[in-house]
C-alpha cells in the first residue's frame, strides 16, 4: 500500500484511501480563510476539540522559529 500511495497520478493515488463521510473545515482566526479540513467519519469536533485544533495555529508576522533539537546528544559507531 505504501509503495502504491507514492507512486502513480494524484487520482490513483486518491483512489487507494476511503473517503470519509464529512468534512468540517475550520476557519482561520484572522481572516477566515479555511486553514484546516478535518474528514472524519465519526461524531463532529466537540467543543475542546475545536478549541485544542485553533490553538495549535500561530498566526505572526514573524518568520518561524527554529524548533530545538530533539537530542541532547548524538552518538555514533567509530568510522571504518
Amino acid at each position: 500500500m505504501a509503495r502504491a500511495l507514492c507512486s502513480g497520478s494524484p487520482a490513483e493515488r486518491r483512489q487507494l484511501l476511503p473517503r470519509a463521510r464529512e468534512q468540517e473545515e475550520l476557519l482561520a482566526p484572522a481572516d477566515g480563510t479555511p486553514w484546516l479540513r478535518v474528514h472524519r467519519d465519526g461524531p463532529a469536533l466537540s467543543g475542546p476539540q475545536s478549541r485544542a485544533l485553533q490553538e495549535a495555529l500561530v498566526l505572526s508576522d514573524r518568520a518561524p522559529f527554529a524548533a530545538p533539537s530533539p537530542f541532547a546528544e548524538l552518538v555514533l559507531p567509530p568510522q571504518q
